[in-house]
């Protein structure tokens, strides 16, 4: 089952605000990201309904970036809470705050380069030179996210 992106960009924002740390456009991109790399590894499929395209600066759903630009590099100010729309049985919640746990301490350029190293990112941003917004292929992304679940990548 897939949910919305900003379902799970709410649950973000929302365990950002319970710890008080401020959450920027950036951040939020790639923690959604990162959410949905390691469901499609461990589950082999997908947690968001949107394709995740490779910008420039990572992986990016279009929908959450027109959403939440106008707060440029600033903490986002607002919740929807999208999230309470979903069951809570359906929602994998503590897949989305382990994910919190790892990443939350980087901020967006930091998550970013993470992207950059090796990957899905990488891959479609070289089999698409000129391409600014190539849509990353969910297969390389459950690929990638699979290997790193057994250990078999960095």
């Amino acid at each position: 089952m897939s949910f919305p992106s900003g379902a799970v960009a709410s649950r973000f924002l929302r365990l950002a605000a319970q710890e008080g740390k401020p959450i920027t456009p950036m951040q939020l991109q790639k923690l959604v990201y990162f959410a949905h790399g390691w469901y499609c590894g461990i589950t082999g499929e997908r947690l968001v309904h949107e394709d995740i395209e490779a910008w420039e600066f990572g992986p990016v759903i279009r929908n959450l970036y027109r959403k939440y630009k106008k707060f440029g590099s600033d903490p986002i100010e607002e919740q929807d809470h999208e999230d309470k729309r979903i069951g809570e049985n359906t929602f994998p919640s503590s897949l989305i705050e382990s994910i919190w746990r790892k990443y939350r301490d980087f901020d967006g350029p930091q998550l970013s380069s993470l992207t950059h190293k090796s990957g899905p990112w990488k891959a479609t941003r070289e089999a698409n030179p000129g391409s600014r917004c190539a849509v990353i292929k969910t297969g390389l992304i459950v690929s990638h996210f699979r290997d790193k679940v057994h250990g078999t990548s960095s």
